[in-house]
């Protein structure tokens, strides 16, 4: 997790869940059929989950709320269909979740793979960061494939399941996966704002068109 104050992180996160989620309770109002989602919702719930297990702080269970929470409306989403927890239940449902849970035992056990068999004495500096990098990237493939797979599997026998029939096209990202760098990128004040504007951004943008429709 590229970030070095783990509390302000969750904290952004809210607060764009809290403008999209607006915007989402704004279109249902207007309409209840229509089906919305929040992407914030998801991220939160996982980030908190990860933050909690990073910490080992094991009497701060408040982390482990928004997981829970989310989960939750998740389960009542899957058996209700109703609209309105749909729009608080996160994108991707539980998929979303498994995977970023997925992405963080991959990583963990990439470690645990890299302390017991560390590259060979040659293999030094930037080599070696590249080399260790690539592990994480192929452990990181075969957690998204292992996830994607049990969807897929379970679409066989239940296709109402949430998102289950779009979560085999996320292994088209395997490539861009396994060329990860492992860098942070663009970290300049600029570029953090387009970062964290162009999700609410294009979803105003969505809600706004869906309205000019519906006159």
């Amino acid at each position: 997790m590229h970030t070095k104050t783990t509390n302000k992180y969750l904290f952004r996160i809210l607060y764009l869940y809290l403008i999209i989620q607006a915007l989402i309770i704004g279109v249902l109002i207007y309409d209840p059929v229509i089906e919305l989602r929040n992407i914030f919702a998801t991220l939160g719930a996982g980030a908190s989950l990860l933050i909690y297990f990073e910490k080992k702080e094991w009497k701060k269970v408040y982390y482990l709320l928004p997981f829970i929470i989310v989960s939750t409306i998740n389960l009542l989403a899957y058996f209700t269909k109703d609209s309105w927890f749909i729009a608080f239940s996160g994108d991707n449902g539980f998929f979303g979740l498994a995977l970023i849970i997925a992405f963080y035992v991959a990583r963990k056990f990439s470690i645990y793979l890299l302390k017991k068999y560390p590259p060979s004495d040659n293999t030094a500096g930037e080599d070696a960061e590249k080399s260790a990098q690539h592990v994480y990237n192929v452990a990181s493939c075969v957690s998204l494939l292992f996830v994607a797979s049990i969807w897929y599997i379970l679409s066989v026998y239940n296709s109402e399941i949430p998102h289950v029939a779009l979560q085999s096209f996320s292994l088209i990202s395997i490539p861009l996966l396994l060329l990860y760098n492992g860098k942070l990128g663009h970290n300049s004040c600029s570029w953090r704002i387009i970062y964290y504007s162009f999700y609410p951004v294009h979803v105003v943008m969505l809600a706004l068109l869906f309205f000019i429709i519906k006159l």
